[in-house]
């Protein structure tokens, strides 16, 4: 019928069989059950895959982003470190007012 359901011929079918579009919906898709079920099982099954590849491409892709972002932050954490470093060294001399006391 290549879904022409306006068809002269096809209206006029449907009618002398008590057709309508819904109840011929419906019984294509009774009898077409399983296949149905088949297919919505393989398409789950490949939106399933296609989600695993997408993630490993993303990791591949944005692995060398994520290696240059730790990077800087080890960067940032070192420095950090030497800062706090340098300012406990200049708190902890002994400076000449405050080892004597009046």
């Amino acid at each position: 019928m290549d879904g022409n359901f306006e068809d002269p011929v096809v209206v006029k079918a449907m009618e002398h069989n008590n057709y309508t579009l819904e109840i011929l919906t419906q019984v294509a898709m009774a009898k077409r059950r399983e296949q149905l079920l088949k297919v919505d099982e393989q398409i789950a099954l490949r939106v399933k895959t296609l989600n695993g590849l997408q993630t490993s491409y993303e990791a591949l892709v944005n692995r060398k982003i994520h290696i240059e972002r730790l990077q800087l932050q080890n960067e940032l954490l070192r420095r950090d470190l030497e800062a706090v470093d340098v300012e406990a060294i200049v708190h902890d001399k002994p400076t000449k007012t405050s080892g004597k006391q009046a």
